[in-house]
């Protein structure tokens, strides 16, 4: 087994770390099975991989995308003895494909929600239709509404869907002045927080998951000029 020198560039473990070490513990049980179940056609195939893209987590825990390609090595018999390969590190590249179809989910669902408001009637009817929008349309896995009261800022109405317990803790969290980082930079800089990937900040949130890698955004509710709430 070979490992080049640069392993330690992209993942900051040196090669004598990797040799002799299990792929599965750099990733995920599910990313494990697809990249098993990936190799194990090339090898029946005794097929060449190709453009095959898929992640390990660094040393510092960060997740890192590579594109690998490899060809296999055969004995004097025809038997696979092998392959022999690399991987290109396209993790800048995931990110930024990451960021486009979260942004163009953010658009297609306003456009959705602009039209609930014009079809809409009541306040709590509208923020409860809006949270459906974002569940059928944005295919968002959690989602939450806050309205606050002009006057002290407090909670008015709110909707949620897929949040459960740690909505409550939201709720406390904010009645005891705390916010989850997203949500408090989208209402001080008055404009969307694009969320793509978790930060160390984020592990005191209440609705930090750390086996989800996350893609969404906290967006402010504005109305002439006043902030009436923030959707997530």
């Amino acid at each position: 087994t070979y490992v080049s020198e640069r392993v330690t560039d992209f993942l900051g473990y040196t090669p004598a770390d990797l040799i002799g070490k299990s792929p599965k513990e750099l990733m995920s049980e599910e990313e494990m099975n697809r990249v098993s179940q990936n190799f194990t056609k090339c090898v029946h195939n005794r097929s060449a991989i190709s453009d095959f893209e898929h992640w390990k987590q660094a040393k510092n825990g960060e997740i890192r995308w590579f594109l690998s390609n490899g060809v296999p090595l055969l004995n004097e018999t025809g038997e696979l003895t092998g392959f022999r390969g690399l991987d290109k590190d396209i993790t800048e590249r995931k990110q930024i494909e990451q960021k486009t179809r979260a942004l163009n989910r953010v658009l297609n669902t306003l456009r959705r929600v602009n039209q609930v408001m014009l079809d809409g009637s009541d306040e709590q009817s509208l923020i409860s239709e809006y949270v459906r929008v974002l569940i059928d349309v944005g295919e968002y896995p959690r989602v939450f509404i806050l309205l606050f009261n002009e006057s002290d800022a407090a909670v008015k109405f709110f909707a949620q869907a897929g949040l459960d317990d740690s909505f409550q803790k939201l709720l406390e969290d904010y009645s005891n002045g705390q916010l989850p980082i997203c949500i408090e930079r989208c209402l001080r800089n008055r404009r969307p927080e694009i969320i793509s990937e978790s930060h160390a900040e984020c592990v005191t949130c209440a609705l930090f998951d750390e086996q989800e890698n996350r893609i969404g955004a906290a967006i402010p509710l504005i109305s002439r000029d006043t902030i009436k709430g923030v959707l997530y």
